[in-house]
């Protein structure tokens, strides 16, 4: 069974913020997300009882330094140049031209008082070229997010 949730842009970009390969949907990506935090919440919890400490917590429940790093950046919810242009794709209807999306961007990176890159047009291209099999230049370690619709126009895959 599944229910659909709604949630807030910024709150969907931390989501995706946290995919990794095989990691189908946004449901597969919280249910390894939050499962990773459930034992580092069961470890804290312990940890700071009177009558428990780490040691006597079962080695299969402790978390390991990369699940504890991974739940203290869900938390703080760094976003990546990937979140920034899904996010510009998505304000922009699912498909725009570049120089709309990188307008989007930057008025979205200024608003929230983050840093611009002198050279941010070819870091959002080649960020889309790095996430669309459309691309030369696709990493196929990376999703298939974008998809071209024509010569310096993109669109989220599967709108």
């Amino acid at each position: 069974m599944t229910r659909s949730i709604a949630i807030e842009l910024d709150v969907y970009q931390i989501i995706w913020s946290h995919w990794e390969k095989g990691d189908a949907d946004e449901n597969a990506i919280l249910r390894r997300v939050l499962g990773k935090l459930c034992i580092i919440n069961s470890v804290s919890a312990a940890s700071n009882s009177e009558n428990e400490s780490l040691d006597y917590i079962p080695a299969s429940t402790q978390p390991v330094q990369s699940e504890i790093k991974e739940a203290r950046t869900l938390t703080t919810g760094k976003i990546r140049w990937v979140d920034d242009v899904t996010n510009s794709l998505i304000l922009l209807g699912g498909e725009a031209d570049l120089s709309e999306i990188y307008f989007s961007v930057e008025k979205s990176r200024k608003e929230q008082g983050r840093k611009i890159v002198q050279s941010i047009d070819a870091t959002i291209r080649q960020t889309i070229e790095a996430h669309s099999s459309d691309s030369g230049s696709w990493d196929v370690k990376r999703p298939n997010l974008f998809e071209k619709v024509s010569r310096g126009r993109w669109k989220l895959r599967n709108t």
